[in-house]
Formats: structure tokens, sequence, C-alpha cells
């Protein structure tokens, strides 16, 4: 008999609205949302999820590596 996963009971988002007055929350993969949770509860200030971006937890920012203007809301939920 196998163990069975932990339950996960979070989610990751960021905000791929391309307005400013919209919400659009797009749910970040299972293993970015995995390293994304990990650092936030390790207590880091940033994780890098890519090759082009980095989440700012302090801000809850996405942001581009190679253009920190380009940013996005990240936020976490509660499931």
């Amino acid at each position: 008999m196998t163990a069975a996963a932990p339950l996960r009971n979070f989610q990751w988002y960021w905000n791929s609205s391309t307005t400013a007055n919209d919400d659009h929350w797009t749910a970040y993969a299972d293993i970015e949302n995995e390293i994304i949770e990990e650092a936030f509860q390790t207590g880091k200030s940033e994780v890098e999820i890519s090759s082009n971006y980095v989440i700012n937890f302090r801000n809850l920012l996405q942001y581009n590596k190679f253009n920190a203007r380009k940013q996005r809301t990240v936020k976490r939920d509660d499931l």
C-alpha cells in the first residue's frame, strides 16, 4: 500500500488581466505552486519561479527579471 500524497490546501495565482480595472486570476502550475509555497513558508522574501520571473512576497508581485517594470500581482488562497 502506498501512502497518499498530502492534500494541498492552498493555491497561488497571478493576475493575468490586461486592463487595470479588471482582475483575472490564473493559477500557477502544480510545480510552481509548490516552489512558491515552500519559499513562502520558509520566510523567503523572494523566489525565482522560472528563468524569467521572480515573486516578491512583501509586495505580492511577480516581476520579469530582465525588466522589473513588467509586473503582475499575485495572491495566495486557502482552499
